[in-house]
Formats: C-alpha cells, structure tokens, sequence
C-alpha cells in the first residue's frame, strides 16, 4: 500500500513536471528573444534618414512654388486696390460730373486714403482702401484735366509685377 501511494504521488508529479517545465522554457525563451532583439518594434535609423530625406525634396519643392503663389496673390490684390480705387472715383464724378482735377494717394503702411475732385467750386472725396499695407496707391489728373484725365498707379514690392497702372482715358490697367 505504501508503494501504491508512492507511486500515485511519482505519478502526479511527473505528469505535473512537463507542464511546468514546457511554461519554464517558453519563459526563458521569451527572455532570450527579448534580450536578443528578435522580437523589437520601431524603425531604424536608416528608416528614419531616408524618410528625413524625402521630407526634405518635398519642401525642396514645395516651397518655390509656395512662393510664386504669394507674388502672385499680392499682385492681384493690387491690381484689385487699383480697380476698386477706380470704381470710388467713379461713384464721386456723379457728385461732381465737371471734374477737373483728380488727385490723391494712400501711401505704403497705411491702408486707406483720399481721392479729392474739384472742379473749381465743387469738391467731392471718394475712399482708397488698400488690401495690404505694403501697398501705395496715386492718384493724379492728366495734362487735359478733364473727368476721364486721371492715373491711377499702385505700387508693391513684393508683388510681380511691382507695379500696375490705370489710366482713365483709355480704361485699361497696364504694366509698366
């Protein structure tokens, strides 16, 4: 009876001992491959330069083209300012039809001014905005001093081009 025993008890502990033995391996091997590296996560350093670099040709690229858009987009502010100028111009000659004299200008830094038509007895003002501080608008008459005699010119040196005229007598915008 007592061998019985034993062997019941050999027999428990050995059945027990391959499943602690197979969790005991699988944990070493665990820590092996920790150890070693095997089962690492992230990206290498090679990885990381060659994402770094393609970054770094696409802002190459990028940012030229950024560039010419902001000229671009200045330019046609001025030329707006320029038109919108003309268009309050146009509204105070109904006040003041007989118009001689039309002159004004809003200088760079500041983003409004005056535009005052006389005609020797009658005044009349009309409002220069501008979209952009860097920008300065002039407004003068003509040699014939006459209502549709009158120049209007906007400056910006960052636009391109940095300048745009409008003359009345013809009624087109130009660049000098």
């Amino acid at each position: 009876m007592y061998v019985d025993i034993l062997r019941v008890q050999n027999a428990n502990l050995f059945s027990l001992q391959p499943n602690k033995r197979k969790s005991n391996q699988m944990l070493v091997n665990k820590l092996k491959a920790l150890r070693d590296g095997g089962e690492e996560e992230g990206f290498t350093l090679i990885e990381l330069m060659i994402v770094v670099v393609i970054i770094g040709i696409l802002a190459a690229i990028a940012i030229p083209i950024f560039a010419n858009q902001q000229k671009s987009a200045i330019s046609a502010g001025l030329k707006s300012d320029v038109k919108n100028t003309n268009t309050n111009i146009a509204t105070a000659l109904v006040k003041v039809p007989t118009a001689k004299t039309v002159v004004g200008s809003a200088a760079a830094g500041v983003t409004t001014g005056v535009v005052t038509l006389t005609n020797g007895t009658s005044v009349a003002t009309a409002a220069i905005v501008v979209s952009d501080s860097a920008t300065a608008i002039a407004v003068t008459s003509g040699t014939a001093n006459g209502w549709n005699d009158y120049v209007i010119t906007g400056t910006n040196a960052s636009a391109d081009p940095t300048s745009v005229v409008y003359t009345a007598s013809t009624g087109k915008i130009t660049t000098p």
